[in-house]
């Protein structure tokens, strides 16, 4: 029985009073609901996931009230509790994967207030809730507030489970992946290698964790710049998940999707290629080709094919991760706006200037309703509309849109002077304002020569 027939099965069971004799029955039927939900978040179905913790949460809540009113023990009725709560930071995270971060937090925020009328102190819960907070940061792309709350996370899980526990190396490795795409990679090598220490001491040297940590390590690698040690680890991760997950597991469509990218940086892009192929391949037998997530492969494809100079082939593949991805998330969702910079050059390359900057328009419109006026993204879509009026040689409104740049990269920085540069140790990226700096500098050049 596949897991959606059970989820309809489980659907028809109806919630009867609970009473002495079936309440065993009722925490096994939350359980196994519980149980469902964690596959359908692993599969990607964060939606359908949500639908059955919220079940199993509402049960283990009837439960715990009905061995506090029937005076069970307090290990019983806490561990009930603990159930229950635990569904709004696994609701949460699911939320915060697609994006939908408003909801996300207060899910979080309801928990937490809970928790604190509940319990005077649970260690497990709050390592959970900021976990989860961090998680929900991260996609978000505010590293500063996943940084405090992964770090909260990792302190409270040494407290209640000492330095050496499964999920103290879960924390170190949630928080070296952030360290990673904050750019410091000497911290997240460090949190990631204790990860990896921990569970390779729990586990062994074969078991998937151990796969998922070099996989974290070869990104690294690869961001570094030592492509031939990202494609050691990378290997290494590849064969623990085909031995442990079978060659059709999506660590091993994420695995081929990795060794694509070094390709590709290598500039292999005919056999970067047929790694993303690869990959789409397998995504596509476990998820569906209309599944949100395949919006990812399509988009490493298109890249592909525009690096080829294949530029009609990359505008099909981007149209299509772009439709997964609004069908998915909705038209104003940040997860779109990245697709839509990959169309918006590609018709930059084609001399379609103003069909670009139209998309770079939506991607940053959508961006700062979402983050802010300062934020990454938002240097990174004004950088595209600079770099199109460029082409255009449009040469002081390109220079409006690099100085924009240089505002949404740096707090309180707000010159219009031209010639002022930001301090770039105060940018939340310091390798787009580098980026927005050369190509200022060009800009000014070619306005000095004219």
């Amino acid at each position: 029985m596949t897991i959606i027939n059970f989820c309809i099965l489980l659907l028809s069971i109806n919630i009867s009073e609970i009473t002495i004799d079936n309440f065993s029955q009722q925490e096994k039927m939350a359980d196994s609901l519980y149980s469902i939900a964690d596959s359908l978040y692993k599969a990607g179905y964060y939606s359908e996931s949500n639908a059955k913790y919220q079940q199993s949460g509402e049960i283990y809540e009837f439960l715990a009230l009905f061995a506090e009113k029937m005076d069970y023990s307090n290990d019983i009725i806490d561990k009930l509790w603990e159930k229950h709560l635990l569904y709004f930071a696994d609701m949460a995270y699911n939320l915060g994967a697609m994006a939908n971060f408003k909801d996300a937090l207060e899910s979080v925020d309801n928990g937490m207030k809970k928790m604190k009328r509940i319990f005077e102190s649970n260690k497990l819960l709050e390592g959970k809730f900021n976990g989860t907070m961090g998680s929900i940061y991260y996609f978000n792309g505010n590293f500063e507030k996943s940084l405090e709350h992964q770090t909260k996370c990792l302190e409270t899980r040494v407290i209640y489970f000492g330095s050496r526990h499964i999920q103290v190396a879960s924390a170190h490795n949630n928080l070296g992946n952030v360290y990673k795409d904050k750019g410091n990679y000497e911290k997240g090598y460090a949190h990631i290698t204790k990860a990896l220490s921990i569970w390779k001491e729990a586990f062994g040297p074969n078991h998937t964790y151990i796969g998922i940590c070099y996989t974290n390590i070869g990104v690294i690698m690869m961001e570094t710049g030592d492509y031939r040690k990202a494609l050691e680890y990378y290997e290494q991760a590849l064969a623990i998940y085909k031995t442990n997950l079978g060659p059709r597991h999506s660590h091993v469509a994420a695995t081929y999707n990795n060794i694509g990218n070094i390709l590709k940086d290598t500039y292999q892009f005919t056999e970067a290629l047929t790694y993303y192929l690869d990959a789409l391949n397998i995504w596509s037998d476990l998820l569906g080709r209309d599944h949100p997530s395949m919006a990812n492969p399509f988009n490493n494809i298109g890249l592909t094919y525009f690096n080829l100079n294949q530029l009609d082939s990359a505008l099909h593949y981007y149209d299509i991760a772009l439709n997964l991805r609004i069908r998915g998330y909705g038209e104003d969702n940040p997860i779109i706006c990245t697709t839509l910079l990959n169309i918006g050059y590609t018709y930059d390359k084609q001399g379609y200037h103003s069909k670009s900057s139209e998309l770079y328009h939506r991607a940053i419109q959508i961006w700062a309703r979402t983050f802010g006026a300062v934020h990454p993204n938002l240097g990174k879509g004004y950088n595209y509309l600079g770099k199109s009026y460029y082409l255009m040689k449009k040469y002081d409104q390109s220079l409006s849109y690099y100085q924009k740049a240089s505002m949404s990269l740096i707090e309180g920085f707000n010159y219009s002077n031209i010639y002022i540069n930001p301090p770039i140790f105060n940018a939340v990226s310091k390798l787009i304002l580098l980026d927005t700096l050369e190509a200022k500098g060009n800009v000014l050049y070619k306005k000095a020569m004219q």
